[in-house]
């Protein structure tokens, strides 16, 4: 998705934005810690740099304890880490295809479906934002969300580049690479509007227009 983000964004977000491309800010950040590793040593230095204190953390044991449930993650079992440890680089990740998990495909190739197989890891997304527009709620809330009046107001997106993906999103064949960037695509638009609508047009006034009085310091009195 971030191969539209020039177009998408509109230029008013820029000006309080950094401008460094993804890769300067890596370069900075890891090219002198991961030079001459294997590079699936290199992608795991990046992964536990960026998502150590993220996945495990947010994703697991904070959703656990607030609902006290005490969880295991299996492949953190400790005999496990160190036979993994022990697996030369080259099973786990072809570095030509950039397919990883090399050697769960192959352990579990009997059981896996045959899109699995060829499906390549990516992020964590949304269930299909076309599924919901089919619904009359769904429909309802990105029509209105997504109305080009609104879109131009609130200065977040560009009006055409988002008119443009409200035209190829029913188009596009289901499954295919560009409809999936579409779709999310989408999904960000609406849900950042959706936010704005929320937390910005809904703004609560400024302190000085409230009738507020100070009372701390005589907590014990009748204010």
């Amino acid at each position: 998705a971030s191969d539209f983000t020039d177009e998408l964004m509109h230029p008013r977000v820029w000006l309080g934005a950094s401008r460094r491309t993804p890769i300067e800010m890596f370069n900075d950040r890891f090219t002198g810690e991961v030079r001459g590793l294997d590079p699936f040593n290199a992608s795991k230095v990046i992964s536990y740099a960026q998502l150590s204190q993220y996945i495990i953390p947010t994703l697991g044991d904070r959703v656990e304890m607030a609902h006290s449930i005490e969880g295991r993650t299996p492949f953190l079992d400790r005999d496990l880490v160190e036979f993994v440890a022990t697996v030369p680089p080259r099973h786990f990740m072809n570095v030509e295809e950039l397919r990883e998990k090399l050697l769960l495909r192959e352990a579990f190739a009997g059981e896996l479906p045959e899109f699995l197989k060829r499906e390549h890891k990516h992020p964590f997304v949304t269930p299909s934002w076309r599924t919901l527009y089919k619904t009359p709620a769904g429909r309802e809330l990105v029509n209105d969300t997504l109305d080009s009046r609104y879109v131009d107001r609130t200065e977040i997106f560009m009006p055409r580049f988002v008119k443009l993906l409200r035209i190829l999103w029913p188009l596009l064949p289901r499954g295919s690479a560009l409809s999936k960037k579409v779709d999310i695509l989408v999904g960000m638009v609406v849900t950042t509007l959706l936010l704005h609508k929320l937390y910005v047009d809904r703004a609560p006034p400024p302190a000085s227009a409230l009738d507020m009085a100070d009372c701390t310091w005589k907590f014990t009195q009748g204010c």
